[in-house]
């Protein structure tokens, strides 16, 4: 690939400690408000239906259309920043919770003011981040060709988000429709969130040695929850039980295929991970574009199986495939 290089820049001024986590909690605000804008329809899917008058497969476009955007924004982004600074790149329940009591207007007012606030915060504490590369249009693709690794890793994110997305993105309805009362609801998703952060937190651990290992029990994990949620009597504990497995499964996702796209491109990690990123806003673009057919022309519960079909799929590819090496 030809990329130019730029030299990282020295004169940016050391942080003391209080400002160094400041900026971390920045960071992290942002992450907060991000994920939970991406996901909150998924939490307010059926009082949004409910008051716009259309079915909860077509309310399923709330997840679709800022995923389609994220698709062309990555990749996009990354080769429009150049030279740029790179400063300028539990909520689900929450902001659940408030839709429930205030509405849903009110929530994603919120959530609107929370990222405002994060860029603020992010544009004062952090520091300078000047690019390691100029990443040109070219480069993203050449990446994909290239690199078997990535291409590996990319069709295993693009199976696995679109199954989580295909049943996620309408898991309301789904609990309302065996009965769940809607009160609980909110409660249900913060047992999901919380099992996420564990999730993400066990893979962590087990990544340095075990990478295609957790890849292979995610998928497992991801299609027996979907399977086990279409075929159980739910109620409050059963839900909550099998919540927290899909949770568990879900939650490493990220940080997994992640730690796979970087391993894999250690000589051109931002153009892999835009690409990555891309076929990721991708699956959550079309998972949920999927659900919402299967929900308005066969039935709530078809979503599950066909989840649980996509993530069987990639077992087979990692099952073939060596994982890239650690750098």
């Amino acid at each position: 690939m030809s990329a130019g290089t730029t030299t990282p820049s020295t004169d940016s001024p050391s942080l003391s400690p209080v400002t160094g986590w400041c900026a971390v909690l920045a960071v992290t605000l942002g992450i907060f408000a991000l994920m939970t804008s991406e996901l909150l329809p998924v939490g307010l899917l059926t009082p949004v239906s409910t008051d716009l008058g259309v079915s909860e497969g077509t309310a399923g476009l709330m997840v679709t259309v800022p995923g389609l955007v994220a698709v062309a924004s990555a990749p996009l982004t990354t080769v429009a920043v150049g030279n740029l600074d790179r400063r300028l790149v539990l909520g689900v329940p929450a902001a659940t919770l408030v839709g429930d009591t205030a509405g849903w207007r009110v929530a994603f007012a919120a959530v609107g003011a929370l990222g405002l606030a994060a860029l603020a915060c992010m544009l004062v504490l952090l520091p300078r981040i000047p690019p390691q590369r100029t990443i040109q249009l070219r480069d993203l693709p050449a990446v994909f060709r290239s690199n078997t690794a990535v291409r590996v890793g990319t069709g295993t994110a693009f199976l696995l988000v679109t199954s989580h997305f295909l049943a996620y993105t309408f898991v309301r309805p789904l609990l309302r429709g065996d009965g769940v009362s809607g009160d609980l609801v909110s409660t249900l998703l913060l047992v999901f969130g919380v099992a996420g952060i564990c999730g993400n937190f066990a893979a962590g651990a087990l990544l340095d040695n075990h990478l295609r290992r957790v890849v292979l029990g995610i998928s497992l994990v991801l299609a027996a929850a979907m399977a086990l949620f279409a075929i159980t009597d739910l109620t409050a504990a059963s839900s909550a039980a099998l919540l927290v497995l899909w949770g568990l499964g879900y939650g490493a996702v990220p940080v997994t295929l992640q730690t796979w796209i970087i391993r894999s491109s250690p000589g051109a990690t931002e153009a892999a991970s835009s690409l990555y990123v891309a076929v990721f806003n991708l699956s959550i673009a079309l998972g949920a574009l999927l659900g919402g057919v299967i929900v308005d022309s066969v039935a709530a519960a078809g979503v599950l199986w066909a989840g649980c079909g996509l993530a069987a799929l990639a077992l087979p590819l990692i099952a073939r495939t060596s994982a890239p090496p650690r750098g």
